[in-house]
């Protein structure tokens, strides 16, 4: 049986930069006009990119797991990354972004007045996310505890918890974990991720799902035409029920210059199998940060 994702992310644990990220960001909004950073668990649907939880890390550069392996200095890495990675996004979405609608979305916040530096701070705030995680690797089993309460109560028996790490070809390693009573098994850690995610790794609870290599959602945005990866993929497709399927492709170069312009991509796709893994309701989408 192969070690789960679960077990090799406690291995690596937390990257050391975990814990100044909170001052990282504080920084960096002061620095381009934000009066007070944004909240971690804040979601924009200012644009499809913003929503999308597959197909934006493409936007990556290739050299992002690298960069973090062989650089100290994790503040000036964090931001040129960022900064390349934004400036990815904001060239292929700039024409498509309401203003006003941008604007009132942050207004709590003291934004600056440009949309571009309003955008910066989104994108900052979703990298950082994705970079880092919302799962602090050095307490699970260190730190096993539980809240007072749950913060929130389920609203169901089951859930599909899937936890998602970043890997160094800027594809996702997901893996789908069944809780069928999540009331019994999380107890009142439900609503914490860290604690969530520590239940199921100090578990002998096995994912029904792992996907390794996840580069797209066929019903999501485009992002860039580039040349396709020469090796096998994932992708996923939401179906009518809003499960997302997973399937396999042996041979990624099929898609050739379609590669990143997902209408092109979608036809393609009718022209050759695919195989199916599995399909699962996103319950819970808890990422643990690049996998390096």
């Amino acid at each position: 049986m192969n070690e789960r994702l679960v077990d090799e992310l406690v291995k690596q644990k937390t990257p050391s930069w975990w814990g100044e990220r909170e001052a990282l960001s504080e920084d960096y909004f002061e620095e381009i006009g934000f009066e007070e950073p944004l909240p971690e668990h804040l979601q924009f649907h200012i644009h499809p990119l913003m929503g999308s939880e597959i197909n934006w890390v493409n936007f990556f550069p290739s050299d992002t797991a690298d960069r973090f392996r062989s650089e100290d200095e994790v503040s000036d890495v964090l931001s040129v990354i960022a900064d390349r990675t934004s400036e990815r996004i904001y060239s292929a979405i700039e024409t498509e972004i309401d203003s006003d609608r941008l604007a009132n979305s942050l207004s709590k916040y003291g934004p600056p007045s440009t949309t571009e530096g309003k955008l910066k701070g989104i994108l900052w705030h979703k990298i950082v996310t994705q970079l880092s995680g919302i799962v602090d690797l050095e307490k699970v089993n260190k730190e096993v505890r539980e809240l007072e309460e749950p913060r929130v109560d389920p609203t169901r028996e089951s859930t599909e918890f899937f936890v998602v790490c970043q890997n160094e070809k800027n594809f996702l390693d997901i893996e789908v974990y069944t809780i069928e009573d999540q009331t019994e098994f999380f107890n009142n850690t439900y609503g914490d991720e860290t604690l969530m995610f520590n239940k199921i790794q100090d578990s002998n609870i096995q994912p029904h799902i792992v996907a390794e290599n996840v580069a797209f959602e066929v019903e999501g945005p485009s992002w860039y035409q580039s040349e396709p990866p020469e090796e096998s993929i994932i992708y996923t497709h939401t179906d009518q029920r809003n499960r997302i399927e997973f399937h396999e492709i042996e041979d990624a170069t099929v898609f050739g210059e379609s590669w990143g312009d997902i209408d092109q991509m979608r036809q393609k796709l009718d022209a050759f199998d695919s195989e199916y893994i599995g399909s699962s309701s996103i319950d819970w989408w808890v990422p643990t940060g690049i996998y390096y």
